[in-house]
């Protein structure tokens, strides 16, 4: 699967934005041209959450408007086309069709004369396929009252000259059998132009397929922080890392190294007898000596001694590159070269790779070419390169032209802001120029 079309409304500087998108685009421009606003469209479509939509997250700070972020997907494979889940949202072409939005919901206070409180963000997905014109034939609107509604103009209930009730072969069919009757009719009597593109709204289910099925989208924003990403944690993409060595830790090493963990415990502890150090031992008998003036009491050193599960997910992060020290105290270009790297490796956990890839990847980074010296943007454009010849996506927005090929023309995304006075009101949208191969090769 992957994205090939991209249709933004709304959506911060993004009145109204397409584009289209191939193995590997550079989106180019002056600042606040909007190309940091495309990429965060996309990680909203992809990684949706209220907490990345306020007030001014809407084009030119008009919460009444609807942010619209729309793709297309093709080229998906075997496995996709199959799969029982996403197989009721594709269209006949195999392709998959969706959208994300965003409102602003006004909260009513219930207090007569008390000012409404200042809202929130309400995000919903859809996809589209072609439907049905006729309702009666949608399966979306196929319930008891509507049938009701219905069977009292029984006339309508045609397609040409085919009575629909006929081919069901019932008067009055129950919902169950109105439904597998529909998809029967639609199959044998309906052709092109009785089907229209339609929308449909938040289906049932349809957030865990989205979840599950679309590609694995890795934002890395212009300015982020090492020490976030070499902390671990059970969300962050380290520490789903090392939790994933843990998962594969054998019973076998586990238990050796319990063994070990067993042997430190022993040593330091009473539970070891003789073997335990001497000088722990002394500590607790002047202890004990001093304690009992005052009272009769024994008192024991007691060292906790760490799990297997502790040991593997409580590590620091260091870098030698000539001088070893915690990354958090190296340089910006490392750090940025470190935090590339956490993440493409967590790519590979959560998407596989080779024979073993369950899902592809969108890379998308804002200004990879920060703290970096031209050489290695270079090589960032290699990397970039080598990913988007591997099936998955690169993104990137830039200033750089160490990161673009003339060679390439069509990877370039031109993203230009234009002003304009709107009701008395300056308003800036962000267009975008670029020439897709397939544009070039047919003009």
């Amino acid at each position: 699967m992957k994205l090939k079309w991209v249709h933004i409304k709304n959506y911060r500087s993004c009145k109204d934005v397409r584009i289209n998108i191939d193995s590997m685009q550079a989106l180019v421009g002056a600042n606040n041209a909007g190309k940091s606003s495309i990429i965060r469209a996309l990680d909203l479509l992809f990684n949706p959450s209220t907490t990345k939509v306020d007030k001014e997250t809407f084009w030119n700070g008009d919460s009444e408007l609807t942010i619209w972020i729309e793709a297309i997907f093709d080229e998906l494979s075997d496995a996709e086309k199959e799969n029982e889940k996403l197989k009721p949202f594709l269209k006949p072409d195999d392709t998959f069709h969706i959208a994300r939005s965003a409102t602003w919901k006004i909260e009513n206070s219930e207090e007569e004369g008390t000012p409404a409180g200042d809202g929130k963000p309400v995000i919903s997905q859809h996809f589209c396929k072609p439907m049905p014109k006729y309702k009666w034939l949608q399966e979306g609107q196929i319930n008891g009252n509507n049938i009701k509604e219905w069977l009292k103009d029984r006339e309508n209930l045609k397609v040409g000259d085919v009575d629909f009730l006929e081919f069901v072969g019932t008067a009055k069919p129950a919902v169950g059998v109105w439904k597998t009757k529909a998809k029967e009719f639609i199959e044998v009597n309906l052709t092109d132009e009785d089907l229209e593109n339609a929308w449909n709204d938040n289906p049932q289910g349809y957030a865990g397929v989205l979840k599950g099925t679309l590609p694995h989208f890795i934002f890395v924003p212009a300015v982020r922080d090492i020490t976030d990403e070499a902390k671990v944690t059970k969300t962050n993409p380290f520490g789903k890392l090392l939790y994933a060595v843990l998962e594969s830790v054998t019973a076998q090493q586990k238990a050796e190294l319990e063994i070990t963990l067993d042997g430190l415990q022993k040593r330091l502890n009473r539970i070891g007898g003789a073997d335990r150090l001497e000088s722990i031992i002394e500590t607790e008998k002047k202890l004990n000596d001093v304690l009992k003036e005052y009272m009769a009491c024994d008192l024991e050193i007691e060292f906790q001694s760490p799990s297997v599960e502790t040991l593997l997910t409580t590590p620091q992060l260091f870098a030698d590159d000539g001088f070893r020290n915690m990354v958090t105290n190296k340089g910006h270009g490392l750090q940025r070269a470190i935090i590339f790297s956490i993440l493409r490796c967590y790519s590979e956990l959560v998407t596989g790779s080779g024979e073993q890839k369950k899902k592809p990847m969108i890379f998308a980074v804002e200004e990879p070419e920060l703290y970096m010296h031209p050489q290695a943007q270079r090589n960032i454009r290699k990397v970039f390169r080598g990913i988007a010849d591997k099936d998955d996506q690169v993104l990137f927005s830039t200033h750089s032209s160490l990161l673009l090929d003339v060679a390439y023309f069509d990877e370039v995304i031109r993203v230009e802001s234009s002003q304009e006075k709107v009701e008395g009101k300056n308003t800036v949208k962000s267009k975008v120029w670029q020439l897709p191969m397939q544009a070039m090769i047919k003009d």
